[in-house]
């Protein structure tokens, strides 16, 4: 995290201060100077674009939030953690959801130059990987099922991570092809490794490799954050909600 980086500093500067005979004190990250104040300050977020269950006047249906916006935005389902050390993202069963799809997202896209263009890459020309750490800390009720990390292509998903209940699993082309934990327990964090190169996809996760897709992807881009696999025709109330908490993401080019 950022707000990591930024505490070896200070504490590098503090050492300098007793050196000469100054006295200071370093507390944790959530309680410096340098704790971040906004989901930007926790991760890198200026090669994505979020989308998120509501549709107001605001660009995109739902809508959408962009670069420079997102770089000092929150909200409801969008926010800094309590203890300002990763990002929450809710999704409600009632919320509004993008053409297409049946469920509601609070779920960040994968952007190019910035965040001015849509990410689309081939496996076949570079290594692209994206890494999560993350955290399951609530799932709607009456169907508690939620999507926490994706590869699209031009088309469609390729490869996505879903959890139903306690199972933690791989999905392709609609169905389970691993399962990556059979009693996963709210609040556990893991980290989570997808990585494309040539004609393969492989799924890490807490450092194993757990499967691999043997495909070539192209006009792809990643999506990480929470999608939410219920609405109310399932049987949620609106209120009814997932929640993820990510304390690292990163996406890399090689």
């Amino acid at each position: 995290m950022r707000c990591k980086r930024k505490l070896g500093i200070a504490i590098a500067v503090i050492g300098l201060m007793s050196a000469i005979g100054v006295f200071a004190v370093a507390g944790k990250c959530s309680d410096s100077a340098f704790a971040p104040t906004s989901p930007a300050g926790v991760f890198d977020l200026k090669n994505w674009k979020l989308a998120i269950p509501v549709n107001t006047n605001h660009p995109g249906d739902p809508d959408e939030i962009k670069q420079p916006e997102l770089e000092d935005y929150q909200s409801q389902y969008f926010k800094l953690s309590s203890a300002k050390n990763g990002v929450v993202f809710m999704a409600n069963a009632g919320g509004e959801v993008i053409s297409g799809s049946d469920f509601p997202r609070t779920e960040l896209r994968e952007m190019t130059n910035l965040g001015a263009n849509l990410a689309a890459w081939t496996s076949a020309d570079s290594t692209h990987t994206m890494i999560i750490e993350e955290s399951v800390t609530h799932l709607p009720t009456s169907h508690p099922s939620i999507i926490v990390g994706q590869i699209h292509d031009a088309d469609d998903y390729v490869l996505l991570i879903r959890l139903d209940g306690s199972r933690l699993f791989v999905k392709v082309d609609d169905r389970a092809v691993a399962v990556l934990d059979d009693n996963y327990e709210l609040g556990d964090t893991f980290e989570l490794k997808i990585q494309a190169s040539g004609s393969s996809i492989g799924v890490y996760y807490n450092g194993v490799q757990e499967y691999v897709l043997n495909r070539q992807c192209n006009g792809c881009y990643f999506k990480a954050g929470i999608y939410l696999q219920t609405n109310i025709q399932k049987g949620d109330s609106a209120e009814s909600y997932g929640e993820v908490l990510v304390t690292g993401l990163s996406i890399t080019e090689s």
